[in-house]
């Protein structure tokens, strides 16, 4: 089984960082076909807010999902696991609230966040057959709602706009964006295999 990670965290040579890694991404781009394709984790959202947690993947042709899940703090709330029944199962954690209706396999919303909605989220998928394990991470704080935030801003905290597409131009671009605190895409570049 081969695993593949990443994570969103602040460094303080991130440029540095950044240049490496696009330099690197040119170099060693992984044509494989199977890995997240559009990773997204808000940074920060308010208390009573819904937020939407997205998680895509692609996979070389043949090849099916085997689990596809996402944790907070390690504790699994959410799989989807294609040969079983039901396909998706729900799990409780504290601070999730999961919109059944409204997730999907590619993206999950949360609702009416509290404080404890805060932390680290993360996205597993592994493939039939031989198992490899793709991973992608980020963090959510929540805040005090102000007096100043309307509530129907509050209540639509959605996801960038992002061309849907796993070529490595946007790879990169979700690279660099990431590493400067907007946690995009860190998984789309293979490093390593």
């Amino acid at each position: 089984m081969t695993t593949y990670s990443s994570s969103c965290h602040h460094h303080p040579h991130s440029t540095l960082t950044a240049t490496v890694l696009l330099v690197m991404s040119f170099l060693i781009w992984d044509s494989g076909g199977q890995n997240i394709t559009r990773f997204f984790v808000p940074t920060t959202a308010r208390i009573g807010d819904s937020v939407f947690l997205i998680c895509e993947y692609s996979l070389s042709r043949g090849q099916k999902i085997y689990t596809h899940k996402w944790y907070k703090e390690e504790k699994e709330f959410w799989r989807h696991e294609p040969r079983q029944r039901p396909a998706y199962q729900y799990f409780n954690v504290s601070g999730i609230n999961v919109d059944k209706f409204k997730s999907n396999r590619t993206h999950i919303l949360l609702k009416n966040l509290s404080i404890d909605s805060g932390g680290h989220y993360t996205c597993e998928f592994s493939i039939e057959g031989n198992y490899d394990t793709f991973i992608s991470d980020g963090r959510m704080t929540v805040l005090l709602p102000t007096a100043s935030t309307s509530s129907s801003k509050r209540r639509n905290a959605s996801p960038p706009l992002l061309p849907s597409s796993s070529t490595p131009v946007l790879a990169i671009v979700s690279l660099v964006t990431g590493l400067f605190g907007l946690c995009s895409s860190l998984s789309s570049v293979h490093l390593f295999s």
